[in-house]
């Protein structure tokens, strides 16, 4: 199974979830009240619409940066490799120019000035070719610095996108505190049907198999630990730029990584699968699935950065989740009482979605606070310079994974929410 496969249907669950029309039999609810609903349903379709707009900009921005990174990597080789060569005992011309050009090209893609290339044919020794190339390699080493800078750009600007999505969710959270509470009143008035259609919200209920503990497989309790407290505490480790120890740095990690594996449990089947440093785990109910992947391997200072860079979490549907939405009538097995109890539920999501210890780490004095820091740090000429770039690395991982976890996160307390309120629905 493809990462695409496994991904595919996320836009669907948050913004196309089926709410059933209520029926006309066994307490149905008015032709006025059906529509009210429609309409309340529809402003929060709308505005998680736009919310995830802001999302795709932050992943944008991320994948810019990744991108950025690797590029800003890989012509430091490049340049070490051009120096090592000049300093060998056996010079070799075509590896020198080989090296040279390649470096060439990926000076020009960070926007560093343009130079000649080299041919292997006009230089012949080492000394011949640092001359040839003194004024590209000095043109690479500015781009280089040049590239710290840019990269804290990318992390002020993930910031920004980050607080302009939670902007957006402050008419989300609305949307939906507003809608749950018309379906408290319409429960507390009308009967429950004596049966209910099998729509777009049984996609991760299960309901004729499971009936109401289906649904309340849509409370993922474990999801709240990530952003109460492993993700903030998390992301404390990039206020530290004297140095994150390995151990202090596992332990905030695996922390997270826990918390993550207890959503993929409470969702339902959970599988894991490690391939070399890499390390998997879905977990599945019906149609839904969530899936994570992380490294395991952290030894060094290097592993920080790695296993920082490599958290990502998504949700979305199965390849059978067509088969829990076929519209198939089936006996209603949730009382009145029970549908309320799960209703009230929802106050925990919104409350999540309108303010969390993770949202408040991407404040605007936070972001302030980080920037200021990264480019003092990346501006200090101490011979601690190795270190200093460890810690910038570290802290830049750490924050663009973080902004992908609490992005993911904060969408699907919308969808649990939208999901639990369309299975209500569809009982009145």
């Amino acid at each position: 199974m493809s990462i695409l496969t496994m991904f595919q249907g996320v836009e669907d669950h948050i913004n196309g979830t089926v709410v059933e029309e209520p029926g006309s039999t066994g307490g149905a609810v008015t032709e006025a009240t059906e529509v009210a609903l429609e309409e309340v349903r529809a402003d929060v379709a709308e505005s998680v619409a736009e919310v995830e707009q802001l999302a795709e900009a932050v992943a944008e921005v991320q994948e810019e940066l990744k991108e950025h990174e690797e590029t800003v990597e890989e012509l430091t080789e490049e340049v070490g490799g051009l120096e090592a060569l000049l300093s060998a005992g056996q010079f070799s011309s075509t590896a020198f120019a080989q090296k040279y050009n390649r470096a060439l090209s990926l000076n020009a893609k960070l926007g560093g000035k343009n130079f000649s290339t080299l041919g292997a044919e006009s230089i012949s020794d080492a000394a011949t070719a640092r001359l040839a190339s003194v004024t590209g390699v000095e043109g690479f080493m500015d781009t280089l610095k040049a590239g710290a800078s840019k990269a804290i750009e990318y992390i002020k600007h993930i910031f920004n996108t980050v607080i302009n999505f939670f902007v957006g969710m402050v008419s989300a959270a609305s949307g939906l505190a507003r809608r749950k509470e018309m379906l408290s009143g319409y429960l507390d008035k009308k009967q429950v049907k004596e049966e209910v259609k099998l729509g777009g919200w049984n996609v991760g209920c299960d309901y004729e198999a499971e009936g109401v503990d289906g649904i309340g497989k849509l409370l993922l309790s474990s999801a709240f630990d990530i952003t109460h407290d492993s993700l903030p505490k998390f992301m404390d480790l990039g206020k530290n730029l004297d140095g994150v120890n390995v151990s202090a740095f596992k332990t905030a990690y695996n922390a997270l990584i826990g918390d993550i594996k207890g959503v993929a449990k409470d969702a339902g089947k959970t599988s894991e699968k490690a391939t070399g440093d890499k390390h998997t785990v879905l977990g599945t109910h019906a149609g839904f699935r969530i899936f994570a992947v992380f490294d395991e391997k952290i030894e060094k200072d290097e592993d920080c950065i790695k296993a920082a860079r490599s958290i990502k979490i998504s949700f979305g549907k199965t390849e059978e989740a067509k088969k829990f939405a076929d519209g198939k009538s089936v006996k209603v097995k949730a009382t009145s009482t029970q549908l309320k109890g799960l209703l009230k539920s929802v106050d925990d999501y919104v409350t999540e979605i309108r303010s969390s210890k993770v949202q408040q780490k991407f404040s605007k004095s936070e972001r302030d606070r980080v920037i200021g820091t990264l480019n003092v740090a990346s501006k200090s000429n101490s011979d601690k310079k190795a270190d200093n770039d460890k810690a910038i690395a570290l802290c830049k991982a750490i924050f663009v994974s973080s902004s992908a976890l609490t992005t993911t996160m904060t969408k699907l307390y919308v969808y649990l929410a939208k999901q639990i309120m369309d299975a209500v629905q569809a009982h009145i």
